[in-house]
């Protein structure tokens, strides 16, 4: 079960503990740079002040003409013009897709910090590896474009996309495992970007419920509920009840 155990500074990334490594780090307001290790992956995370501001990855399908063109942002013939036109004048590429007019500039921005919004989540997939935190005495620097998510949204958005169904029972218990709101709530789903559907949710926890009680009393998908019980825990709006 997850636990509210304060982050190493760096260790080992195991099958559940990833989403409670960021949601430490973000919960004890840290400023630093967080390096996740997958043999020779390495994805980076920015804090400031307990958010992830920023991302970066040594990936070829991180980077941003990679998501420009899945996400159908730009077409390819397009963006290989401007690839080469940004070589040639050893510029960025996105400022070379804003000049060519390509994109508005807000809408270039909305891109990269959804590009780096993706690096974080597909971290959450990772089951082995490892993690240091380096933490500064003075916040990270002040990226003109950041990721524009809440730590809470975040961590949800990142468990969300966690298909294996092993990794999600392991981390919430079985079908008689009872759960309670904590006294947490409001603080942690405060920012959060959450759906009535959602709010109803969790308003199914005032009084101990288990899983299968829930996955009868909710209209939210049985696979999607757990999901939502696991993001939960680890966010500390939701607890393992003995009643």
């Amino acid at each position: 079960m997850p636990s509210a155990e304060l982050v190493q500074l760096e260790g080992k990334i195991r099958d559940h503990n990833l989403p409670l490594i960021l949601q430490s780090l973000c919960a004890e307001r840290e400023h630093g740079v967080l390096t996740l290790v997958n043999n020779d992956t390495v994805k980076i995370c920015y804090l400031k002040d307990g958010r992830i501001l920023t991302a970066a990855s040594n990936q070829r399908d991180d980077r941003l003409d990679q998501h420009l063109l899945r996400e159908g942002l730009v077409g390819l013939k397009p963006l290989l013009q401007a690839e080469q036109e940004a070589r040639r004048r050893e510029c960025r590429l996105g400022q070379m897709v804003v000049e060519l007019g390509l994109l508005r500039p807000e809408d270039m921005e909305q891109a990269v910090s959804d590009q780096m919004r993706e690096i974080v989540f597909s971290v959450f997939q990772w089951t082995r590896g490892e993690y240091r935190f380096e933490g500064v005495t003075r916040p990270v620097g002040d990226d003109p474009i950041t990721i524009k998510l809440s730590a809470g949204d975040l961590v949800l958005g990142g468990i969300r996309r966690i298909r294996s169904w092993y990794r999600v029972r392991e981390a919430i218990g079985g079908l008689d495992t009872r759960y309670r709101v904590t006294d947490r709530l409001e603080a942690v789903t405060q920012g959060m970007s959450l759906s009535l559907e959602e709010w109803n949710f969790l308003s199914l926890f005032d009084t101990p419920v288990s899983l299968v009680q829930i996955c009868e009393a909710s209209a939210i998908k049985d696979f999607e509920i757990t999901h939502l019980i696991w993001a939960f825990l680890v966010l500390g709006a939701l607890e393992v009840s003995s009643d």
